[in-house]
């Protein structure tokens, strides 16, 4: 190719990720709270509470009329809607004074393509959230049903990256990921179930952006020079054929907006197991670390840190299996190096998630950036 011909494409590549990414640089919590409130949720929510808080004495004594109730949504959702229920008349020392209502919506990410269904996908929820909550990994749960699970409400900060140069919290969260992924739980244990699901996204979804006129048209060179279709299916066989990647019980969501830090910093509490379901060793890690020293919405590169920086956090990990697991450290396929080598295959996994999610978005998750067909299948590829 001309020099010039390839200096132009290169340009041209640059000015729309960055037009892409400039979307998000001035974005704030509050973007994230996506839908309507839906009419009637106050009444929805005071009659959960009437159902499940009714047998602690204060909830008896003040929580029997909705006016004596606190209730605003605090966020969500593309898959919930979580709402913060209160004792107008709190003493301040009674934790279940205040609660928190998770209201679902359609699973984003499921094997039914017929979207009215989620009975069975909400049972695999509730089964996780009554886990994780018996452990004291999740939120404390005082009621759960198809539709809603009521949880204890903690006072927060989301882990960012003033949280991960904090050495007793980076321990701490480890411990958290040991204990998730020994986590026995009597769910599918099929490893590639969500790799099916996003492979059948993408390939779903390839047709819709009709990729080979859409990359004429924008003249978006990494589009042209590269085929689509066969990058993803060499990507997702690499992934699928990893015999060598133990199986545990994965987060899939291993996020800063999901680790909870209370108690002034000293503890932290996991939420949001949506996605969770087994997988490979390395995916939560990976994820985690692609926002290694970033806030909420830097979006400018979807790079690991350095080697050393995941091989701390490894370290941690392994100390903390090593004390459920006796012996889990002195085992080769245990070390830091198989780990690593693992987070590596783990981003490839993140990756194809962001393709998928974004290949399957058919609406704006996010009211001020509009939809649109030709952004959404030139970041899908650019990742």
């Amino acid at each position: 190719m001309n020099s010039n011909v390839s200096n132009k494409s290169d340009k041209n590549d640059s000015e729309w990720e960055e037009k892409f990414m400039k979307q998000f640089e001035n974005l704030t919590e509050d973007d994230l709270i996506r839908g309507k409130t839906p009419e009637g949720v106050e009444q929805l929510c005071f009659e959960l509470c009437q159902k499940y808080m009714s047998n602690y004495p204060r909830w008896q004594k003040y929580g029997n009329r909705i006016e004596n109730l606190n209730i605003y949504r605090i966020t969500g959702g593309l898959t919930n809607q979580l709402y913060y229920v209160g004792l107008k008349e709190k003493d301040g020392t009674s934790p279940e004074d205040e609660i928190t209502i998770k209201i679902h919506q359609v699973k984003y990410f499921k094997e039914d393509k017929d979207w009215r269904h989620d009975d069975h996908h909400r049972m695999t929820d509730m089964i996780i959230a009554i886990v994780v909550s018996e452990r004291k990994i999740g939120p404390k749960l005082y009621g759960v049903q198809p539709t809603a699970l009521i949880q204890a409400y903690y006072e927060n900060e989301q882990l960012r990256p003033k949280h991960q140069k904090n050495p007793k919290l980076l321990k701490r969260l480890a411990e958290r990921l040991a204990q998730i992924n020994s986590l026995d739980v009597p769910i599918n244990k099929d490893c590639n179930y969500l790799l099916n699901i996003m492979e059948t996204y993408i390939l779903e979804n390839y047709d819709r952006f009709d990729f080979e006129n859409l990359s004429k048209k924008l003249d978006i060179s990494f589009m042209l020079e590269n085929n689509f279709l066969t990058e993803i299916k060499l990507m997702i066989d690499f992934l699928r054929n990893r015999p060598d990647c133990p199986t545990v019980f994965c987060h899939n969501d291993f996020r800063g907006s999901n680790m909870l830090v209370i108690n002034q910093g000293e503890e932290i509490v996991l939420c949001d197991f949506e996605y969770s379901w087994y997988g490979k060793r390395g995916t939560d890690i990976a994820t985690f670390m692609l926002e290694w020293n970033r806030e909420l919405f830097d979006f400018k590169d979807f790079d690991l840190p350095d080697d050393e920086i995941i091989e701390n956090f490894i370290k941690l990990y392994i100390e903390a299996m090593n004390q459920l697991d006796p012996g889990y450290a002195s085992k080769e396929e245990n070390s830091v190096e198989r780990i690593l080598n693992e987070t590596k295959i783990g981003h490839l996994s993140a990756y194809l998630f962001f393709i998928a999610f974004l290949m399957n978005q058919r609406e704006s998750f996010i009211e001020s950036i509009p939809y649109n067909l030709e952004n959404q299948a030139v970041s899908s590829y650019a990742q």
